[in-house]
């Protein structure tokens, strides 16, 4: 997978043990969007905290949310749902951020108390400046990576003995899917949770046509290798990685299901208003945790408890409730939900 200019030697990670105090490079085989956050986060709760760890992995398309996002405001759920692309609530705050195999993200584990924003992101900032890949990328004031004025986003996790710096470098994406993706005109849609600040982007290969996947991984390789290892000592193992074991399918598990990817969403409310042939129809809804915890509908004869308590956005089972309240034609059901299912 990696051509091995700098001295490498390519092992298989099965096992998911790290028996050595020596910093370790694993690189992901897999492109399953669910199974490599779940085993960075593996990695990051079940490996010794004081060894520094650097994985790299590229996922099929995709796009990726912050834990504290609301998935109906940062992503054009239409967009997502003709695409048939799945998206993932990752376990790190941050924005939101579109994968395909254009581009490759990175995540650099250190103990807590050597933890330094700038360090990071200058070491994957060197490996964009080295003699391969030659494009001039510096970290600015706020610890972002900048190339030619566009920004490389990145994320942080602290927990008690650990903390991580993860980051995705557009390499040769589909910018235009991006866009498309993440192009939402909820205006009216408020959310409590974080919303990601939209930065101009642009594909590493417009300021260097030779850069590959292989070679951003082997030059980020190499400058962490300069960074981390002991001055006396050199090891040239990277672990490829393409099964877990029964805590890290878990996690993918739990990354996959309807309480992780809705169900976290922050309290937001939203309001809607369309005219119909048969009148005028006002909607405010207020959701916790994915769920319609308050209504307040006028234009259309059915109480304000009617959808409360069901999921935002699929509203299962809304059709038979409301007619079971409602005493007009059946048909002024059907277009409410139809627009009120495309509005969400």
């Amino acid at each position: 997978m990696i051509l091995p200019r700098f001295p490498t030697r390519i092992i298989r990670a099965r096992t998911l043990t790290t028996t050595s105090s020596i910093p370790k490079v694993y690189v992901s085989l897999s492109n399953d969007p669910y199974f490599n956050l779940s085993y960075e986060e593996w990695l990051f709760r079940h490996t010794d905290p004081a060894l520094p760890i650097l994985f790299m992995y590229r996922n099929k398309e995709s796009v990726i949310i912050g834990r504290n996002q609301n998935p109906w405001k940062e992503i054009n759920q239409t967009s997502l749902r003709e695409s048939g692309i799945e998206f993932v609530r990752r376990r790190s705050g941050g924005g939101t951020v579109y994968h395909d195999l254009g581009n490759t993200n990175y995540s650099v584990m250190v103990p807590r108390e050597t933890f330094n924003r700038d360090a990071n992101a200058k070491l994957v900032a060197s490996a964009l400046n080295s003699q391969d890949i030659r494009i001039p990328a510096y970290v600015n004031e706020r610890h972002d990576i900048v190339v030619h004025g566009k920004k490389i986003g990145s994320a942080y996790k602290i927990i008690n003995k650990r903390a991580y710096h993860h980051g995705t470098m557009l390499i040769n994406a589909q910018l235009d899917r991006l866009e498309n993706l993440l192009r939402n005109t909820k205006t009216s849609l408020h959310t409590k949770g974080v919303e990601s600040v939209r930065s101009p982007v642009a594909n590493l290969v417009s300021f260097s046509p030779t850069i590959t996947h292989d070679l951003f991984v082997e030059n980020v390789t190499q400058a962490f290798r300069e960074e981390y290892y002991p001055d006396d000592y050199w090891d040239d193992e990277v672990a490829q990685v393409e099964d877990g074991n029964g805590s890290v399918d878990k996690g993918a598990e739990e990354l996959r299901s309807w309480e992780w990817q809705f169900g976290q969403t922050p309290e937001f409310t939203h309001d809607m208003n369309n005219s119909f042939s048969w009148g005028d129809v006002n909607v405010h809804i207020t959701s916790k945790r994915g769920v319609i915890a308050h209504c307040r509908i006028s234009g259309l004869d059915i109480p304000d408890t009617a959808l409360v308590g069901l999921r935002y956005g699929t509203l299962e089972t809304a059709g038979e409730i409301l007619l079971e309240y409602y005493t007009g034609h059946p048909d002024h059901i059907q277009q409410f939900l139809t627009w009120l299912r495309h509005e969400m």
